[in-house]
Order: structure tokens, then sequence, then C-alpha cells
């Protein structure tokens, strides 16, 4: 009986090395063609990310994002075990191949199909004495237990933070004043005039000649400073191609136009009113008009900062048709938006860039405008829109942006739904999830209790020479024959790993039969002389 387990064991081991040889083989004939695909693949990810990086996508677009991450991620893993079994090819010791006999190869050495997939513990016993039932309801609980983690870990980990990454999330959050510790952007008046719809069919000659001298025939932004005693009469400052900005860039009131953190004392002399004018007969559009409204207006943005894509993004536009007279009240609050996108993506750290944005309090018809005016003009043709700035002494409001649904928050979710069902498993079966789809020998496998964890495994040998000089009868408890076999061979079986003591070379319980009914455990040295 000895010999004959002595030789299934000698079989186990030579199938092993032969497969580990077979992957050497096959690893070098495979791994340049996979980094191949995971450099196609990643050239193209740019093109596959496009649609979710400004705009929000459909759930299908996103699906295959989706898809081509996980085919990626699977390259990468893959190539990863090649190029380990490459580096390690040589530094191992090769059994030798030869003695191996197909003849000697019995049917319980073959595993069956539903191991490959769940792995052999799922389906067998737990206890001695289970019966088919109660396996059968464990195994099959434990696989629906399996894909509903599965499914739940695409969507929280890929799927959700995808979708959102085209998406702004905007909370609330209000002080007193400007934190100390939050920088903010110079104070600038940046007027913004988006002009009429161009009607088809387009006139690009016309565009390029003559359409830009026109807008700077319709727009005039002149700066309403105070009856105040002034550094000096400052004029607005035309950036092309459409954009108008009041700059305060003499020095004389330099130190005033900057806004410091913890510093809200606004004046005229940085911010003084603003009167904007525009003519409509430059843009051959006609006070008359009673349709197309859309084509036959202008939109005015105003913002406190520079940069003109931030003031579209984040500052809603007044609507000015011809003929009317309008006086604005404009306040200011912070916004906060992300510096860089995917640190907040994967849930890692979120670093802002603080900048001012204003908010149009109300508009109403200007009490100035007249026809016979001079300052406010009121004609069928011509519209004006005057604004000032309101010093608000409530709380100073900031609008931050952060992600509903990252990476990190989704693996706490799925890690809280992985604890919930498990617990729920483990308390109808006495064992955990873990456990039962990963173990695959009564004494092998995940347990509840590890004496050595991963980084012990560096230093096998010299825990094990350790152990033995400590406790020397420790293999002989563990080995224990079958009729001496007690309430130490049961914990050891159920609940603490002994691998770490136990020395390399015994026979791999998923393929060989009986496993770890017995104690006939076959050692190198004895391995050695069989080979012989």
């Amino acid at each position: 009986m000895d010999l004959c387990n002595d030789g299934q064991s000698l079989n186990s081991t030579s199938i092993t090395a032969s497969c580990v040889h077979m992957e050497f083989d096959y690893a070098l004939f495979d791994a340049p063609l996979i980094l191949f695909e995971i450099i196609c693949l990643g050239s193209n990810f740019p093109t596959l990310g496009s649609f979710g990086i400004k705009d929000w996508s459909s759930p299908l677009l996103n699906c295959y994002t989706v898809l081509a991450c996980i085919i990626c991620a699977a390259l990468i893993l893959e190539a990863g075990i090649w190029v380990r079994v490459i580096l390690w090819h040589k530094a191992s010791q090769q059994p030798n191949h030869h003695h191996l006999d197909p003849g000697s190869l019995g049917s319980e050495v073959i595993p069956r199909p539903h191991s490959v997939v769940f792995g052999p513990w799922l389906w067998k016993e737990h206890l001695s004495g289970e019966t088919r039932t109660i396996r059968g309801i464990r195994g099959s609980i434990a696989v629906a237990i399996t894909l509903i983690i599965l499914f739940y870990s695409v969507l929280d980990l890929l799927f959700y933070p995808f979708q959102n990454t085209g998406l702004d999330y905007l909370k609330e959050v209000r002080s007193l004043g400007v934190p100390n510790n939050v920088a903010v952007n110079n104070l600038v008046w940046n007027v913004i005039v988006i002009g009429p719809a161009i009607q088809f069919p387009v006139n690009y000659s016309y565009i390029d000649s003559q359409w830009e001298d026109n807008f700077l025939t319709a727009i005039n932004v002149t700066p309403l400073w105070s009856t105040k005693p002034d550094p000096g009469s400052l004029s607005c400052v035309y950036l092309r191609p459409d954009v108008r900005e009041y700059l305060p860039d003499l020095p004389g009131v330099g130190p005033s136009k900057y806004w410091e953190p913890g510093y809200r004392n606004f004046d005229t002399y940085t911010t003084p009113d603003l009167l904007i004018e525009v003519n409509f007969t430059a843009f051959n559009i006609s006070g008359s008009s009673k349709s197309d409204m859309s084509s036959n207006s202008v939109q005015v943005l105003i913002g406190f900062h520079n940069e003109t894509s931030k003031v579209i993004q984040t500052t809603k536009s007044m609507t000015l048709v011809p003929g009317i007279n309008m006086l604005g009240c404009i306040t200011y609050e912070l916004r906060q938006s992300f510096k860089n996108s995917i640190a907040p993506d994967l849930g890692l750290f979120e670093s802002y860039d603080t900048f001012v944005v204003s908010k149009m309090l109300y508009a109403i018809p200007d009490p100035l405008a007249s026809a016979s005016s001079t300052f406010i003009k009121q004609a069928p043709d011509i519209s004006t829109f005057r604004v000032f700035l309101q010093h608000d002494y409530s709380d100073l409001k900031t609008l931050q942006s952060y992600r509903q649904q990252d990476t990190l928050s989704g693996f706490a979710a799925v890690g809280g739904l992985w604890t919930f069902l498990s617990g729920i498993f483990a308390a109808i079966f006495g064992s955990s999830l873990l456990r039962i789809l990963f173990a695959y020998d009564l004494k092998l496998g995940v347990k509840p209790i590890s004496l050595a964890g991963v980084a012990h495994s560096i230093e096998r040998e010299k825990i094990q020479e350790a152990c033995r000089r400590e406790y020397p009868r420790i293999l002989d408890e563990i080995r224990l024959p079958p009729e001496e076999r007690g309430l130490l061979s049961l914990l050891c079986d159920q609940l603490i790993d002994v691998k770490i003591i136990e020395r390399e070379g015994r026979k791999s319980g998923g393929y060989v039969a009986q496993s770890g009914r017995g104690g006939e455990d076959v050692e190198m040295d004895q391995l050695e002389s069989l080979k012989r």
C-alpha cells in the first residue's frame, strides 16, 4: 500500500514538473505575441475612452470600454506570468522527465471538468458523513455568490467609474470667508460675447475677411469708473477673436487687484461697473424681426477669470435681443474643479483648482435708458447691458467637484458585499466561502487560522528547521496514521494551516485520490531513491 501511494506521488510530481517545462516552452512563443497585443490595445485607449472624458456617454459605449480594459488587464496578467516563468526557469531545478510512464497514470489523477472551473473541494464533503444534497446545495450557492460578486465587481470597479468620468458632481460648501488654505485667482472682469448664429449656406470668405471687423464694430465694452479719485483711467483690452477683458494692469492698482486668501475687500477701483453695448446693424440684424430670435440675438457671459474656457463652462449667459436695455447685479462665489481627473476617478486623492465665478442676482430694465440719452442709448437696433458687482456679506458659497463613484469606493462596496454574503454562507455551512472556492484538499487551501503569511514563504526552510528543533514531534503529530488520528488531526485538517511546517514535495491533493486521509507523504530524499 505504501509503495503504491509513493508511486502515485512520484507520478503526480512528474506531471507537475512536465507542465512547468511545457509552460516555459510555450512562454517563449506566446509572450512576444501578448506584448504586441497589449501595445496595440493600449495605443487605442485614448480613442476608446475619448467619449467618456468630456461628455456623458451611453451604457453601451461604456461597456465597450470596460470590456477593452478587462481584456488589456487579462493580457497584462498573462504577460506577467510568462515573464516570471522565463525569469525563474533557469534558476529552478528541473526534475527528470524520462521516467514518466503515461500508462501508469490512473483515472484518479485526471481532474474533472467542474473541478477545473470551480475547484474540486467545492463539491467534495466538508465533514465526514456529508450527503450529496448538502454538497450540491453548498456548491450551487457558492457558485451563485461568486457570480454575484463578479457582476458587482464589474459594475462598481469598471462600469460606474467609467460612466462618471464625463459627469461633474458638485457639492456646496459655505464659509464666512475665503479659507486660508485656498489660493484664489486674480480678480479680472472677463466679458465674453457669443455672436449670432451664422446662417447657412456659410460664406467662409465673408467670415475670414469681414466678420471680425464687424464684430469689433458691433460690440463695445466701457468701464464705468467711480466719481471718487482714481489712480488712472483704464480702458478695455481686446483679445482675439471675440473677447474683451478689463485688466487692471497699472502699478498704482497692482496690489489691489489680487484676491489673496482670506481677503474679500472689493472696491470700485478694481471692479468698476461695465457698460456693454451691442449694435445689431453691424450683424445685419433688424430690430423688427419677429421670429428666429436665437439667430437674431447675442449671448453675454461675464466672469471673473481670464481663462475663457472656464468662464464658458461655469457661467450662465445673458441673452440680448435688439432694442432692450438691461441692468444686471452680479455677485461672486468660488468654484473648485479637479486639476487632474484620473486620481479622483481612482479614489486616490483630490487636487483642486480654485477660481472665482460670477452669479447673476437679477436683471431689470435699465432706468437710465432713454431715446434722448447719450449715455444709455435706446434704439430698435441697439441693446445695452449695464452690470455692477454687489458685495454679498452672507456666507461665501463654494461649489466643489467630487466623484460619486470611484474605483476605491467600488472596492469598498464589493468588499462589504463579499463579507456579508460570506458571513451568511459560513453561518449556514460552517465554512468560509473563501475556503470552499480555493481549497482543493482537506489539509490544504485557505483555512481560518494560519501560522504564517506570504512574507514567511521567503524564509520557509529556516522556519521549518527552527520549528522542528523547538517542536521535534510536530511532523509526527501532523502525519499520524489513520488509526491514530484524533482531535489534533481534525483541527489541522479543518482550521489550522500547517503547510509552512511541512516540507515541499508532498503529493498534490487536487490530483491524487484519498489525499489527506493518511500519512504516506513522500519526501524529496525518498523520491530520489525511487528514481534510482
